[in-house]
Parts: structure tokens; sequence; C-alpha cells
């Protein structure tokens, strides 16, 4: 590749991202996240990194001594074959077949991953509240019923809003619809399965226009990024990083192609950067940046003139989805730049340093841990290599490799949605660092650019020595790739069914075809889906129950339900938008009768406040020597005699409101006062309830007047 013409601070600035890349993933940075104000999400990240890191450095090892072991045993000739014959098997197919190659490979790891695997299921709430909304796409539908249908909690499902003009994921409904053909003929899978298979195909066809020099690096590169385990994990659970990618991919790819042959694909770039906010909003912001600053704007582009005309022809182009979009947020959200993540959790939803939605300390330190956490688990998880992947990245770019232009569309297409991450609070790792997830086809490419810049420039020396000149360093990938393509990538992917997510793959019950089964959950679980479907935005329903006792928060919701308290100030208002606490809850007239109830967002520990289990495994805050009401232990028991199911892992599965047809109709179990309300709306279909009569029984379909003596002591 020719060198770049940009000034040298352009490769100095890659230098620096590259060192900081190294400190990332050599320091243990993410140690930062052991404090109690980064609460349960920052342990939870803490411990999966620091498992993954371990591993790497344990199977690094494993492959250099193998390595040397080789050397050993095998002579120079040999191995030196094997390579060679390697990159013949590679390199033997033209640039269509290898990229038509790449595609059937992934929709088939990720077919078999979704149906063998997960079972066809989800792994993660996200996914699932998408495919509710997806089931209402698929039927013709923009959205469910509106919140009046449903009041009462029983289907209250996280991540989702019952705005008054309707039931959404609080997700931009991009990814929900490519679900949703899948979902219209009866084949959940076809979405996940198609979207891989494009991904790939595209992954290569970018390989080959970022990487025309280099065909072995180039096809090496859309191995590691249409294969990714991160990549199919992802998108074989439903989760909407899979379409995030293949919308990334096909939009820079169009970029690239848009320099040479002109304004049709400029408006394609601004189509794929529009149609990403659609699924990914952060995504879309960094593959923007990318387009225009690294893609069209390098001086080898001839002439601004042009650029403005790729520019105009792109917004143009963007522009329809662009207001599709804002009219969706008007209509369910209340204005056209409110997502529905702020009508879930407020304004601590965006971007920002403070509190995040839970109350968890979200500072300049945490950052740093959180992105330390992100790289270092990204060096695990990205390819399945068993050397540190990302850490080579850092040290080809702190080498100089960001000299070549093209590269520098690679790593700043990798890198700077990293940088983005570090003001946003989620950092999910979840089957790995997730939220890069979807910037797999980019790492992959870059790794493979990475290490073959590093190979070209060892020193050169003859013997027998370890890893010491270009052709060990060869031998070196070749068996670490074989070690991670045969043996960690599939010994990965198969674990995580069983009981990874174990809810989201319950069977279905053996209930009589449409009826109406109420499933056990927890007391937490109740107050939520009932203070939700009225009206409280969950964060502050979340907040409620993590700050205060829980029977504190079970008698503010019977307050609730007479008006009372500062939780009756949302009751049947408008709240799309209206995520913060009204003024008038604080003056209440009835809140003298009710405990105090904190509902200001602060990080842990909160002081004297414990956390305890009862019953078959619900979890509940209390104050030592706290008087538990007759409502409370009523609760407690119920728990103690049903056990914690959830009727979330069912719902998609079953009939939804207006669109129940004769499917069975799962719904939360919310108590025999409330749950007539459901009864009242079916009143000709048989009634049962799932439960688990105690830790070690098996779940039980029992006729519902049975179980609700055996639960609550009668109707």
């Amino acid at each position: 590749m020719p060198p770049s013409r940009r000034p040298s601070h352009a490769t100095t600035l890659f230098r620096l991202a590259g060192a900081a890349v190294m400190v990332l993933t050599l320091l243990p940075l993410y140690r930062y996240l052991d404090h109690p104000a980064t609460g349960a999400f920052g342990a939870s990240t803490l411990r999966a990194t620091e498992a993954q890191v371990q591993f790497l450095w344990r199977a690094s090892l494993v492959l250099v001594c193998g390595v040397a072991l080789a050397t050993l045993v095998f002579s120079d000739e040999r191995l030196g074959r094997w390579v060679r014959g390697a990159g013949r098997i590679l390199t033997a197919s033209s640039q269509r077949i290898f990229s038509a190659a790449v595609g059937a490979i992934a929709a088939g790891a990720v077919a078999l991953q979704h149906l063998l695997v997960f079972q066809g299921r989800p792994n993660l709430m996200d996914a699932a509240a998408q495919l509710i909304h997806a089931r209402y796409l698929a039927r013709g539908r923009l959205a469910g019923p509106g919140a009046h249908v449903l009041e009462g909690g029983f289907w209250y499902f996280p991540n989702t809003v019952a705005s008054p003009n309707g039931w959404v994921s609080h997700f931009p409904p991009g990814h929900s619809l490519v679900l949703a053909p899948g979902l219209a003929v009866g084949a959940a899978w076809l979405g996940p399965v198609v979207v891989a298979g494009l991904t790939g195909w595209l992954t290569a066809r970018l390989a080959f226009r970022l990487l025309p020099e280099r065909p072995l690096v180039a096809r090496g590169g859309a191995l590691l990024g249409a294969l990714s385990p991160l990549l199919i994990l992802q998108t074989a659970s439903f989760m909407n990083h899979g379409t995030a990618a293949l919308l990334g991919v096909a939009t820079v790819l169009a970029a690239l192609r848009a320099r040479e042959e002109g304004w049709p694909w400029a408006a394609a770039t601004g189509a794929g950067v529009t149609g990403l906010l659609l699924v990914r909003p952060l995504g879309a912001v960094a593959v923007c940046v990318v387009v225009v600053l690294l893609v069209w704007l390098p001086r080898e582009t001839p002439g601004l003139r042009r650029m403005a005309g790729w520019c105009g022809a792109a917004v143009l182009a963007g522009l329809p989805l662009l207001l599709l979009h804002g009219w969706y947020n008007a209509y369910f959200f209340g204005h056209p730049l409110t997502f529905g993540y702020h009508s879930t959790f407020g304004e601590a939803a965006g971007l920002g340093l403070g509190l995040d939605p839970w109350g968890n300390r979200f500072g300049p330190r945490e950052s740093l841990a959180y992105t330390s956490a992100d790289l270092s688990s990204l060096n695990r998880n990205l390819v399945e290599f068993p050397l540190p992947a990302i850490t080579l990245v850092g040290l080809a770019l702190l080498l100089g490799m960001g000299r070549e232009w093209r590269v520098r569309v690679l790593a700043g297409w990798a890198l700077l949605p990293v940088a983005l991450s570090a003001f946003y609070w989620h950092h999910g790792n979840f089957m790995g660092p997730r939220m890069l997830a979807e910037f797999a086809p980019t790492w992959g490419l870059l790794v493979a650019a990475a290490l073959a810049y590093l190979v070209e420039r060892l020193p050169r020396r003859d013997g027998r020595g370890l890893v010491v000149n270009p052709r060990r360093a060869g031998q070196l990938l070749v068996l670490g790739a074989a070690m991670g393509a045969l043996v960690l990538g599939p010994h990965r992917m198969s674990g995580m069914g069983g009981d990874l997510s174990a809810g989201y793959r319950l069977a279905e019950p053996a209930a009589p075809p449409g009826a109406v089964v109420f499933v056990t959950g927890s007391w937490g679980g109740r107050i939520t889906a009932e203070l939700v479907s009225h009206g409280v935005p969950q964060g502050v329903a979340e907040t409620a129950l993590r700050q205060n006792s829980t029977c504190t928060v079970e008698t503010h919701r019977q307050g609730f339900r007479q008006g009372e308290g500062p939780l009756a100030a949302y009751r049947d208002r408008d709240g799309r938008g209206q995520w913060e606490i009204p003024p008038e809850a604080a003056e209440a007239p009835s809140a003298a009768r009710l405990p105090p109830l904190d509902l200001v967002r602060r990080p842990p520990p909160y002081e004297g406040l414990q956390e305890g289990q009862v019953g078959q495994g619900t979890r509940i805050r209390y104050i030592p020597q706290e008087e538990l009401s007759d409502a409370c232990v009523r609760q407690i028991r119920a728990d103690e005699r049903g056990g914690i199911i959830d009727a979330g892992h069912l719902h998609w599965l079953g009939g939804l409101p207006e669109i129940e047809g004769g499917r069975t109709i799962y719904v939360r179990e919310m108590g025999p006062e409330l749950n007539t309300r459901v009864l009242e709306r079916y009143p000709d279909r048989p009634t049962y309830v799932l439960l688990r009569r105690d830790r070690i029984s098996p779940l039980e379909l029992v006729p519902y007047d049975e179980a609700m003596t055996f639960l609550w002591g009668g109707a």
C-alpha cells in the first residue's frame, strides 16, 4: 500500500492510540471497579473480565510451549510446508467465491448456535423486548396496545415502554423490523441467519477493498471478523448487535465505493448511517465520523467540491429515514429527539459522567476501568485466538502501522466506539464485551493487518531459535489460529447454553390450546410490574426498590393504588419523556401516612439497608429489626410456596394482547385480587398457574383455584 500523504501528526495520533490500547490491556485498570459505588454491575464486569484475562494468558503460554515443542519434533521444512499449505488453501478461490463462502459459513455458524445451543431462544431481556415488538410488527401493527390495556402489570417486560400510543421496545425499532419477517412466517431464526450471511459476505468484500495488495491478509481478516465468536453469539441470541454490524460494514463499503464510483454510493452511505441510527445510535455516530473524516476527507480525495457532492447525496438519501425516526420518537416518547431509553431511565441514559440510571457511580475512574475491561475482554473474546490480539494491534499502531490511510480507516472505525463508550455508562460483559460486538468485522481485519505488520518487522535470523524470525512467527500464528478455530472457539460457543440464562430455555408447559397460564415471579417483580404499568418509569420503580426496604416499597404500592404518596404523582399521566419526579410528588398531602421513600438516585452502599434471600430465591432488601406488615408477610409466603419463574421468559412465545389468536397466553401472577382483571378479559379460556412447590420440585401446571389456595390462602 502506498504511504499516505497526510501530515505526520496523523500517524502520531494513531501511535498514541496504540500506546493507550497497550496500557489499557496490559495493566489491570479494570480492578478500579472493585468498589461498592460501582454496584452489582461493576462487580459482575470485574469478575467476568478477570476470568477471561486469566484464561487468555494461560492459553497463550500453552500456545508458545506448543510451538516450541513443534520446532523440536518437526523440521523447519515440514512446518514451512504446513504454513504454505494453509496459505494456498486460503487463496485458492476467486474473491467472489471466497466472499460467498464466508457468508455461507457465518450463516451456518449462527444457525447452529441459535438452534442447537440457544434452542431458538434469546439470552437476554434486551433481545426478548425487541422480539415482543417484532411480534406486533409481523402482524402489520406499529406497536402493541396502549397503556390502558396493559394496566396491572401482567404483561410487563423490562426495557419496554407502554406509552399512550402503544407498547414498544425502548430500543430503536430497526432491529425489530429485521426480526419481523421471520416471525411472520413462523421461522424466528431467519432474521439472525440472514443477517449473519450478509455480514460475512460484505465483510469479505470490504476486506478486498481495504487491503487490495494483501490478499492473504484480507482473507484471513475477513474470516476473523465475520466468524468472530463474539459476533456469532450476539447475533444468534437475537441481539441487535448483529444487525448493527451488518449496517456498519455495508455503510463503510458504500463510502469506499463512493470515492471511485460517485454519488449513488454516497446516497447508499447516507441511508446506511440513518438505518444504523434505527438500530444502535452510538454506532451510527461512530460510523458517520469514520466515513467523513477517514474515508472521504483524506487528501487523496480529488477535490472538496466532489466531497461536498457526496455529503449532499448522503444527506438527501438519509433524510427520509431520519424524519421517520423523529416521528416515531415523537409519537411514542413525546419528542423527535427523545429515545425510548430516556422514557425508561431518564436523561441518565445518555452520554456523560456522573451516576448511571441504577445509581452506580460512573466517573472518570470508572470510565477508565470499564474501557480497560472492554478491551481486555475483547482480547479473549474477539476471535478466541490464544494470543492477546488487541494488545498486538496496539503494538502495531505504536510502531507506525497507522501511516497507511486504509489502515487508519480500520483503526479509527475500531477505536472510535471505544472512545465514545468511555462516556457511556452501559458496558455489558455478557458473552463478551457485547457493546463492541457490532465492530467485530473491523477488529478482525485490523488484527490480521497488525499481525502481518508485526511479522514483517521481526528481525531475521538463521537457526532454530524460538520465534525470532517471520518463519517461526508464521508457524505460531497458524497453530494459534487452528487452536482457536478447532478447540477454543467451539468449546466456548457450545458452553453458552445450559445454565446461562436458563430461564429463557424453559419448555412451554403442556397447557390446553388457548389456555391462560399465570407464571409465578418475585415480590419485587410484582411491585415493579404494577407501578410501571400505571405510568411510573422503570428507572423510578427500580430506584425505589434499590434504595428502600422492599416492605417500605410495598407499603407505598398500597398507597399508590389509593392515589397516595410520591409515586402517585405519575399515575395516569402521559409518561412520554416525563421521567423526573414531578415537583408536586414531594408535597403529596397523604405522604405523611406513609413511611419515607428515598427516590433520589445515589451510589451504594445504602446505610442501614441489607440484602437477603427468602423463600425459593427471592432477593429482598430490609432494615434490621424492621417490623413487616401483614401485606409484606403475605408476599413473602407466596414466593416461598410458588418459586420464582418469571413470565417474561415466556411472554414473547405466547399470545400477546390483541394478537392472542389460539396461542397459550402467559401472564405474570400478581395475586388473586389483581388477577381478576385477566380472568374477566378471558372468561372462556381454561386457566392455570405455573409454579414450583419447593426448590427441588419440577415445574407444575396447577388449576387456577387450587393454585390460589396454595399460594395465597384462597382467591
